[in-house]
């Protein structure tokens, strides 16, 4: 499921949808009037896809999916993706949904199961489940049938943590043993997973690779892979034990984990977990960097305090996606000094009200927080960045370029405590609509289980009769 801001007053939230019979499918949207969830006007729009089973790429009206399931936005952390990607779960294959275009194209896999890294459509992904976007590569799920599961065994090289590199269309095994489930920490490659079906990626803990949670759905545990450190370990729960308890991470239990959304907060971890045989959302909370972190899994939301701006500040983002520096000392500062000396002229501030807080390497990533009056701070959120950022202000573009993209984080106005936003209110607003989300998909997921089960079961039944004849 994927929310979409295309305006203030559009909200447009993206889902799969599958056939009555469990068959095939399309993916959907809900449009909700005014952008509100709370919009008494929402209207189902069919996306892209005919309903009916198959693999066939190109326009909304011809497309069509297997088994369409996970959703995943590029890019990430947006309000207004450029595409979809879709697991096509016994498709074999991730698909990708051109949102402006409506045009659906298959980039990993070819519908024969398997987990063979290559190239596009030479790669061979069996199950595709979860997946998020770390800048231009995708880490998704390689994942597993139930039987699979049961049985202790994989035929199709599964399940793994893979990733798909967006520019190149590579893709390569990240963790895991293929051909061989299980739950096994250790070395990314010598470890071993049991029916993962989805992760969720924090890139705080490093400049250049994302620290991944991977949701165990038949192994009841969330596992992290720490790809700076090149291991695998169990953050939470016990290993294939099943239950609903609350706790500290050896002593929570989980029955059953289908999803999972990572949120940080000022270096404070908070992720919801959905537990679909649990019937609830749990939260897992950690507070100090790996490898030393010490979570607590529990059922009510909870959010850490923010750092607080002075009484009249903004803070903001601004990308660049096509600039890697090699960043030697010389040509970091160099950088620094002319991304600070262009925000003071376009802004007609001194240079001392602006503070760069992180500079991540890789694609330029400047988070910013600028200090000024209200019609500053005005002047801030409206003026573009290819505006701000362009050789008229002093700025390099023949070194540097020009940032893709500017995202307002969190700001502070001035005024009084008592006209400060209440940090309950601030915290409802945003996790309420997450926990909302969270119980559309768990609906729309057992909706959909139930329709495959009793597909399932009919199809046995028939089995059972000829056989018996």
């Amino acid at each position: 499921m994927v929310v979409s801001r295309p305006s203030p007053d559009s909200l447009i939230v993206y889902f799969a949808e599958l056939a009555d019979d469990g068959i095939g499918g399309k993916i959907s949207s809900l449009n909700f009037a005014g952008g509100s969830y709370l919009s008494s006007s929402v209207t189902v729009v069919d996306v892209a896809g005919t309903g009916a089973s198959g693999s066939e790429d190109g326009s909304a009206s011809v497309t069509s999916f297997v088994d369409p399931h996970y959703i995943i936005p590029f890019p990430e952390n947006t309000d207004q993706p450029e595409a979809l990607y879709i697991s096509d779960e016994f498709g074999h294959a991730i698909r990708k949904l051109n949102l402006t275009t409506l045009e659906t194209t298959t980039v990993i896999g070819n519908g024969t199961a398997g987990a063979r890294d290559g190239t596009g459509t030479d790669a061979l992904v069996a199950y595709p489940a979860g997946g998020e976007f770390y800048r231009k590569n995708l880490f998704f799920i390689n994942g597993e049938s139930d039987f699979d599961t049961a049985f202790q065994f994989n035929r199709d090289g599964t399940p793994t943590i893979r990733m798909y590199n967006s520019m190149t269309g590579a893709v390569t095994t990240v963790a895991g043993d293929p051909g061989r489930n299980g739950q096994r920490d250790g070395a990314l490659r010598n470890a071993r997973f049991m029916h993962p079906h989805d992760l969720a990626i924090d890139s705080s803990l490093s400049e250049n690779l994302p620290f991944i949670y991977v949701f165990e759905g038949c192994g009841a545990v969330v596992r992290s892979i720490d790809l700076a450190r090149g291991e695998v370990n169990t953050v939470a729960g016990l290993a294939n034990t099943h239950n609903d308890e609350d706790g500290g991470p050896s002593e929570a239990r989980f029955e059953y984990l289908s999803a999972g959304v990572l949120e940080n907060y000022n270096g404070h971890i908070t992720i919801y977990a959905v537990d679909r045989e649990g019937q609830s959302i749990r939260t897992i909370v950690e507070d100090t960097p790996m490898p030393t972190r010490a979570p607590t899994i529990t059922r009510a939301p909870s959010r850490s305090p923010v750092t607080p701006l002075p009484s009249s500040a903004i803070r903001i983002t601004t990308i660049f996606e096509e600039l890697t520096l090699s960043f030697d000392a010389d040509e970091e500062q160099k950088f620094r000094d002319n991304y600070k000396e262009t925000l003071a002229k376009a802004y007609n501030i001194d240079i001392s009200q602006i503070t760069i807080i992180q500079l991540e390497r890789g694609s330029v990533i400047v988070s910013t927080q600028i200090e000024g009056s209200p019609d500053t701070l005005e002047n801030v959120r409206n003026t573009p960045a290819d505006v701000v950022f362009s050789q008229e202000n002093g700025f390099n573009t023949d070194a540097y370029g020009i940032p893709t993209q500017q995202v307002q984080n969190q700001e502070n106005g001035g005024g009084s405590d008592d006209d400060a936003l209440d940090p309950a209110l601030l915290a409802a607003a945003i996790i309420v609509p997450i926990v909302v989300l969270l119980l559309i998909l768990l609906g729309i997921y057992y909706y959909c289980l139930h329709e495959r089960k009793k597909k399932k079961a009919a199809e046995y039944a028939g089995a059972s009769d000829i056989n018996a004849s």
